[in-house]
């Protein structure tokens, strides 16, 4: 079977892909981040088996959305669900709350938060980002735009979710 000539352009565009998802979510290292096939991930047993969950558990809470995977969903009778080492690691999160005798109903709401807070911290450094690529404003003002107190803690909360200062990441971009 021999090779598409496009190949090389569609590994060369996933690299460059994976790359700039690399620096999007602030990744330790970003040279040479090779895509992943999109269905690598963790069948139900093997998560049940880290996390230390039964698959009844691990089932309920997916249909119920407590844990959904984030690899691949159920899609039908006889699929089957691929978990992401992230995936495992909120499950085995859980399974501890649950053994210090923390509700079922109290995880979901702290779950939930954790969410819609980590969703709240993403919209946030995208928009510095967008202000710090196309605006001519100066880091304070960007700063206070974003409703941060002071421009100390808005350059610490830049520098901590994506690994630069704002200055370094706007010299960067121009």
């Amino acid at each position: 079977m021999g090779r598409n000539e496009n190949e090389p352009q569609a590994d060369l565009a996933a690299g460059a892909e994976a790359s700039e998802k690399a620096e999007e979510q602030g990744l330790l290292f970003t040279d040479d981040v090779s895509p992943l096939p999109s269905d690598t991930g963790y069948r139900g047993p093997t998560a049940c088996n880290a996390a230390g969950i039964t698959y009844r558990q691990l089932d309920y809470w997916a249909r119920t959305g407590l844990v959904e995977p984030t690899v691949r969903g159920a899609k039908g009778s006889g699929s089957q669900r691929l978990y992401s080492f992230r995936d495992i690691l909120i499950l085995k999160v859980i399974k501890r709350l649950l053994d210090a005798g923390i509700s079922l109903q109290q995880i979901r709401t702290a779950v939930q938060f954790l969410r819609e807070r980590g969703t709240d911290r993403q919209r946030l450094l995208v928009e510095a980002k967008r202000q710090l690529i196309f605006t001519g404003q100066s880091v304070s003002e960007i700063a206070y735009s974003l409703n941060f107190s002071d421009p100390s803690y808005f350059s610490r909360f830049f520098r901590k979710y994506s690994g630069q200062t704002p200055q370094q990441f706007r010299d960067h971009r121009r």
